[in-house]
């Protein structure tokens, strides 16, 4: 597992097979379909390439930063909340994007609006 850091080098976010979590693993902030990350609505958001995330204006949003191994997921969950996600995307589109070196003044954490891995466990 990867994680994500902003501009500062601080951990903003975790990167598990395709899967963009929160920093404790308890919420998925996206599903990569290709190269475009998808929100807990369905909605194409950012795209990842380069071991970059960039917002849709091509803005970065976080970087890999290296592997994380003290973070405990429940991995069952964090995949069945992925699936449902993936069950809500309509609009499989994903448009082309300028990518430029500009930090994104949104941080990641508002910029998705996440599905709590919590939900999955009811469900």
């Amino acid at each position: 597992m990867h994680y994500l850091a902003d501009q500062r080098g601080q951990a903003v976010g975790l990167l598990y097979q395709n899967i963009l979590l929160d920093t404790y693993g308890t919420v998925v902030l996206g599903v990569i379909l290709g190269n475009c990350v998808f929100d807990g609505r369905g909605a194409a958001r950012a795209k990842y390439f380069r071991h970059t995330l960039f917002d849709m204006e091509g803005s970065i949003l976080a970087k890999e930063n290296g592997f994380v191994q003290h973070v405990k997921l429940d991995t069952t969950a964090v995949m069945q909340t992925a699936w449902e996600i993936i069950q809500t995307i309509t609009d499989h589109q994903c448009p082309m994007i300028d990518p430029s070196e500009n930090w994104s003044s949104v941080p990641v954490l508002e910029h998705f609006a996440g599905k709590p891995v919590l939900e999955a466990e009811m469900a």
